[in-house]
């Protein structure tokens, strides 16, 4: 891969369960070896898994989180490492289709032990984990016009962020949504 894309090879890793996830990807890093650190990322939600990204990686890439949570992790990544956010959008105007269409990708993350100890971690309550109410999906889903998007987008640079990876969601499945990244692509790529 180095040879035929040099300096493009990354590594992602996470999604350590079981009892000790930390201890158990920590191992893993321990075996690691023909990958070096400045070409390994985390995918890091909990401080101490950012502390880990900071440790053994060149940086964390976290997910469904806030960019006041964005600001937490710049901080304890310090300012030399990678941090990639990833963030969900939903090109739509009316409030509760966009809602309703990011409520339905949300709602299954609650139920995994590691994203309910963030979202709780980012000041969301258990109700709030229940009923995924609007504030809350506001806060992890940008939606709206392209520059509505952008702007939501752009508080996790000033958070912190050096990338903002989008996932773009319609609510519905089959082929990537080709016409929304079309859309989306000429705003996020100039801002």
């Amino acid at each position: 891969m180095e040879a035929s894309a040099p300096g493009r090879f990354i590594v992602g890793l996470g999604g350590a369960r079981g009892p000790k996830p930390l201890a158990t990807l920590n191992a893993y890093l321990d075996q690691l070896t023909g990958v070096p650190v400045d070409r390994r990322v985390l995918a890091a939600l909990g401080p101490r898994m950012l502390e880990l990204a900071r440790d053994r990686s060149a940086g964390a890439y976290p997910f469904l989180i806030t960019s006041a949570y964005t600001a937490t992790a710049r901080a304890i990544l310090g300012p030399d490492k990678l941090l990639t956010v990833n963030h969900l959008v939903v090109l739509e105007t009316d409030a509760s289709r966009a809602r309703s269409i990011a409520r339905e990708t949300i709602s299954f993350f609650p139920r995994i032990p590691a994203y309910a100890a963030s979202l709780r971690r980012q000041g969301f309550s258990e109700t709030d984990l229940a009923e995924l109410p609007d504030a809350m999906v506001d806060e992890l889903a940008a939606w709206g016009t392209a520059e509505e998007i952008a702007a939501k987008l752009a508080e996790h640079h000033a958070a912190g962020a050096d990338q903002v990876a989008i996932n773009v969601i319609t609510g519905e499945t089959g082929p990537q949504p080709i016409e929304q990244w079309r859309a989306l692509a000429p705003v996020l790529l100039s801002s």
